[in-house]
C-alpha cells in the first residue's frame, strides 16, 4: 500500500511509513545573495511555492483516503466502521487518522501472534498424537 500511495500521491503517501504528514521545509534566506532586497523577494517566491505545495497536500489528502478505503475488503469496510474514531476520520477525510485505525485493527503484535502460533502447535500435537480426533466428511457419505 505504501508504494501505490508514494506512486499515486507523491510525499503524502509517506505517511504510510513515516507515520507523520510530509511537511515541506521552511525556506530560509539565501545569504548570498548580497542585495537584501533581491535576498527578500527569492525568500518570499520560496515561501510561495511552500504555501503552494501544502495546499495541493490538504487537497490531495481525501483523494488519498478513498484510495485506501477502495483497496479495503468488505470485511475490513465493516470492522472499520465498527471504529471508535470512524466518524471523525471519515468526515474530514483524513488517510493518516484512517490508516492508524487500519494499523489498530488489523496489526498483531509479535507476542499476540506467538501465542497464536504456540496455540495452533499444541492442537496440531493433540491431533498427531491421538487426543484429539479430526472428523472429516466425505462427499456423499453419511
Amino acid at each position: 500500500m505504501a508504494l501505490a500511495a508514494g506512486f499515486s500521491y507523491g510525499r503524502l503517501g509517506d505517511f504510510i511509513e513515516q507515520g507523520a504528514y510530509y511537511a515541506p521545509p521552511m525556506p530560509t534566506p539565501d545569504l548570498t545573495i548580497i542585495d537584501s532586497n533581491m535576498r527578500d523577494k527569492v525568500l518570499e517566491a520560496d515561501y510561495h511555492e511552500r504555501s503552494k505545495e501544502m495546499e495541493k497536500l490538504e487537497i490531495e489528502k481525501p483523494m488519498l483516503y478513498a484510495f485506501i478505503v477502495s483497496k479495503l475488503s468488505l470485511d475490513s469496510e465493516n470492522e472499520l466502521k465498527r471504529h471508535n474514531n470512524y466518524n471523525i476520520f471519515n468526515t474530514s477525510k483524513d488517510p493518516l487518522q484512517l490508516w492508524q485505525a487500519l494499523e489498530s485493527l488489523h496489526l498483531v503484535t509479535i507476542e499476540e501472534c506467538g501465542i497464536c502460533i504456540e496455540a495452533g502447535r499444541e492442537r496440531l500435537h493433540d491431533v498427531y498424537s491421538g487426543r484429539t480426533r479430526v472428523h472429516h466428511q466425505v462427499k456423499g457419505t453419511v
